[in-house]
């Protein structure tokens, strides 16, 4: 191989309609940081079988005079006698890169294609390990094709565009910006990323794959300034459409991201759509069509970001029957005051034909989550339809104060699934009662959620089910206008219709969902839901305090860093806050965001834990800490990564968020406590009240379930006059399905007899 063409200071080139192959570097253009720039002109032309094709560095302020138009830069082996006789075979252990970038800022930086005009192509990059790869520079990239940038070296590579200012500084990635300046990546493995720039735009670009390996399409890192992912086309991933990953990078004050109008297909698995973490600053996802994912959009460690807005997206999910984990169309974990609304959610229950209606209960159906809340304080969410879920919203631990009104659960076993939550955590506080509404209702308003089903005969799905010791018998759901019909007696944590049939829907669109459509379309949500003027935080504060006198414990702690972050000001909470560290973590967070490593690592080391949560978050900030000031670049060493997942897989009740934290530096989102209705009886019986047996849906056509049948061991069907139509033999499982085909339609009674001859007999009506 020959070493190319150097271009020095006050040179120019120009390549036109040539063919150049075999290379270590094929042009080279150092600058030298010279007032003299050196040019370039190349276009039309072939360059294949170079290490590098083309190099540019060190040029810095002002206009940079050179361009790359219509060009086909090829990497791959060299085959013999390909560029001429003589020729050895390159081998594959060096990497292949079209265009590479280093140290040049100023003015625009450099263009890659053409910004004005949308030819076919501007430039083609084929057969690579990285299409093209900017250090420390402004790079923006316009009407490029890349096809089959795969990892050829073996170097974790596969790269069409990456972008890395190490340490993080003033420099802009433009990627795509208008429907004429769009890019085309194709059979890469990974599309764009980008880690320590002051400011990302990634937009109208189209990747997908045929053929080749594709993980990720936008991932962008470390980002100081604002961050834009917007109405790309990205298709066929096998991991993540859009990830947004510990953003801001140290200087920085905060980071307004946003991802809008993208459509996004996975490959179903265990594929994600949108994954935001470790943002401060603002994030709106919104607009965004995902498809065939496993989770849709996933909100994680965002306790400091300033405003979180996920609206007016369509999700369909499903549930791949390969994961422990539950399946979800919007997963917030460990975010503060999220606004989640106007979403169209579909997930895949039944499982595995997916479609609905979800009628029945099993184990992979418990993990088609609609919506997940779990460490969410004052979450809203509202005006969502979701479908075809085990459970529409399922709310986990610690949701302070948070409101649902105005959704609709249709074709879902379960509206909502309480699990390990105190009911003081949800809602509003109405005398004895707890009632899930919004914020701006007064104590007799309805919060207007609904619950349809297609299977018509006044068949509801379940409205609230309760697991984990938590107390849903208290929490009030309002229907429209069917109150009376939530928790008859007050009591009852299986809310089952009672026989009087109900209408798919009832009612007209009350008030107070007007109210919140013509606020989304003014543009007000975000300022117009006041904090709840109920005291109920104050009252959870006091009950805390007075059941732990000399102990902070595990619940409260989690509340005082809520009201730590939220400046909550109150001498109760100012005096349990002077028994944690809790502010000087948050010191360490913003001495991290500035820079200033050496404060920070001071802080961790000054860090006196006072319980387990505390200690492995100084254990996780260490890591941190080590990983930012070394000379490895951004990936975990195998030591690294296991004392990281040691923090993660920790107890939860104990370790609480910094689990996530350190899942978040992982990359991982997994969350605690599995909802299985039906093999975790003792887990379920402890935590639900002796209600008897229950049938539904009621009405039925052909198949119905019994529920809390597992005392009882036969059944037995009989018609009005008493004469016995169907006999069965029962599993001694919490629920089980019957099925009764040719029974005409009319009333039935159900006898049931039980292993100590208790009995009990349901009405059945079959349409």
């Amino acid at each position: 191989m020959w070493q190319g063409i150097v271009v020095h200071p006050g040179g120019r080139l120009v390549v036109d309609n040539s063919d150049v192959c075999g290379a270590v570097t094929a042009v080279k253009i150092n600058n030298g940081f010279s007032t003299s720039a050196g040019s370039f002109d190349i276009q039309n032309s072939l360059f294949r079988y170079n290490y590098v094709n083309l190099e540019v560095t060190d040029y810095t302020a002002g206009t940079y005079p050179g361009y790359v138009i219509g060009t086909h830069f090829e990497g791959g082996s060299l085959p013999p006698n390909s560029c001429g006789p003589g020729f050895p075979v390159a081998p594959t252990s060096n990497t292949f890169q079209g265009v590479f970038i280093s140290q040049v800022s100023g003015g625009d930086g450099i263009s890659i294609g053409d910004a004005a005009t949308a030819p076919a192509a501007a430039n083609r990059f084929t057969n690579m390990d990285r299409g093209i790869y900017a250090l420390n520079s402004e790079l923006r990239v316009f009407n490029n094709e890349f096809e089959d940038i795969q990892d050829i070296a073996g170097l974790n590579l596969g790269y069409a565009v990456y972008a890395e200012v190490n340490p993080p500084g003033p420099y802009e990635l433009i990627v795509g910006n208008g429907s004429n300046r769009a890019n085309t990546i194709t059979d890469c493995r990974f599309g764009v990323y980008s880690t320590g720039m002051r400011l990302v735009n990634v937009s109208d670009n189209t990747m997908s794959a045929s053929s080749g390996p594709f993980e990720i399409g936008v991932e962008v890192n470390r980002t100081s300034d604002s961050i834009i992912v917007a109405a790309n086309t990205i298709e066929n991933f096998t991991n993540t459409g859009i990830i947004l990953d510990d953003n801001p990078g140290p200087g920085a004050t905060g980071v307004d991201a946003s991802v809008n109008n993208n459509t996004l297909e996975g490959t179903f698995d265990e594929t994600v759509g949108v994954f935001v973490n470790l943002l401060d600053g603002g994030v709106n996802v919104n607009i965004n069509s995902i498809d065939q994912v496993f989770r849709g959009i996933v909100l994680q460690s965002l306790s400091t970001a300033g405003q979180v807005q996920v609206d007016t997206n369509t999700i369909n999910f499903g549930y791949a029957g390969i994961s422990t984990q539950a399946a979800g169309g919007i997963l917030s974990l460990d975010v503060a005051e999220p606004l989640i609304y106007k979403n169209i959610i579909s997930g895949n229950c039944p499982y595995p034909g997916g479609g609905g209606p979800c009628n029945t209960i099993n184990l992979n159906n418990s993990k088609i989550r609609g919506i997940m809340l779990y460490l969410s304080p004052d979450a809203k969410v509202f005006l969502n339809y979701i479908e075809h879920s085990g459970a529409g919203l399922y709310i986990l631990r610690d949701n302070l104060e948070g409101n649902a009104l105005c959704n609709e659960f249709h074709d879902s076993y379960s509206g909502v699934v309480w699990d390990n939550v105190d009911t003081a955590e949800f809602g509003i506080t109405v005398g004895v009662t707890n009632r899930v509404a919004g914020t701006m209702l007064s104590s007799t308003t309805s919060s207007d959620n609904r619950w349809t089903s297609t299977l018509g005969g006044g068949f509801e799905p379940v409205r609230s089910f309760s697991i984990n010791g938590s107390k849903a018998g208290t929490i009030v759901w309002y229907y429209r206008n069917a109150a009376t019909y939530d928790f008859p007696g007050g009591g009852t944590n299986l809310d089952i219709p009672p026989a009087t049939p109900l209408d798919s829907v009832i009612g007209s669109t009350s008030t107070i969902c007007d109210i919140l459509e013509d606020m989304f379309r003014e543009g007000q949500i975000p300022q117009a839901l006041p904090q709840d003027p109920s005291g109920q935080r104050e009252a959870s504060l006091d009950r805390s305090l007075a059941s732990n006198q000399t102990v902070i414990s595990p619940k409260l702690y989690a509340y005082l860093r809520w009201a730590y972050s939220n400046k909550v000001s109150d001498s109760r909470v100012e005096t349990a806050l002077r028994l944690t560290n809790i502010p000087k973590l948050d010191s360490i967070q913003q001495a991290w965001q500035a820079g200033n490593l050496t404060y920070a690592q001071t802080l961790v080391a000054s860090l006196g834990p006072i319980n387990v949560e505390e200690l492995l978050y100084k254990q996780a900030w260490e890591v941190r800490l080590q990983k930012s000031s070394g000379d490895d670049g951004f990936f975990w060493t195998e030591e690294e990564e296991e004392s990281l997942k040691s923090i993660a897989q920790a107890n939860w009740e104990d370790a609480g968020t910094a689990a996530v934290f350190a899942q978040s530096l992982l990359g991982l989102t997994q969350i605690p406590h599995e909802w299985d209705v039906i093999t975790d009886e003792e887990l379920r019986s402890g935590s639900l009240p002796v209600e008897g047996p229950r049938i539904v849906p009621n009405p039925a056509t052909t198949t119905a379930n019994l529920l809390q049948v597992h005392d009882y061991h036969t059944y037995e069907v009989l018609d009005t006059r008493g004469t016995i139509q169907l006999t069965g033999r029962l599993n001694g499982t919490w629920s089980q399905t019957i099925e009764f085909p040719g029974l005409l339609p009319g009333l039935y009674l159900v006898n049931l007899v039980g292993k100590g001859g208790q009995k009990a007999t349901l009405k059945l009506q079959i349409i």
